[in-house]
């Protein structure tokens, strides 16, 4: 916890080393909970160049496919907000693979939205 006070005050020396401390001691600073704090830290002080790389962890570790897809949005999202179109397209396109996994009544809805968003970013 004291790591993310300094993260929100953008000391991200002193985060890393307490993250460090906390990963020493036992704390698993990979899991779920621990990178949705610094999702919520990142969104909440404007750093969006850091997101991509938290969403990338969280799209490895987590194993349901809607909830996978949930994060490929968001990741599409930051990276056109820090204008890596690029990138933002080859998520949103990932998003498309995993739409079979979806409730059959939200497939069509969810394909269209994120054809929407590629179109924006052409």
């Amino acid at each position: 916890l004291m790591g993310l006070a300094y993260g929100y005050s953008k000391d991200y020396e002193k985060m890393n080393q307490y993250a460090s401390l906390a990963k020493e001691k036992g704390y698993d600073i990979e899991s779920e909970e621990a990178l949705q704090n610094l999702v919520n830290m990142y969104i909440r002080t404007g750093d969006y160049e850091r997101l991509p790389d938290i969403y990338l962890k969280l799209i490895k570790i987590t194993k349901d496919e809607i909830k996978k897809a949930q994060l490929y949005a968001y990741l599409a999202a930051a990276y056109q907000k820090i204008g890596k179109i690029e990138k933002a397209k080859e998520s949103a396109q990932k998003i498309l693979k995993l739409i079979p996994y979806f409730p059959p009544h939200l497939q069509e809805s969810s394909k269209k939205e994120v054809e929407n968003f590629l179109k924006t970013l052409q």
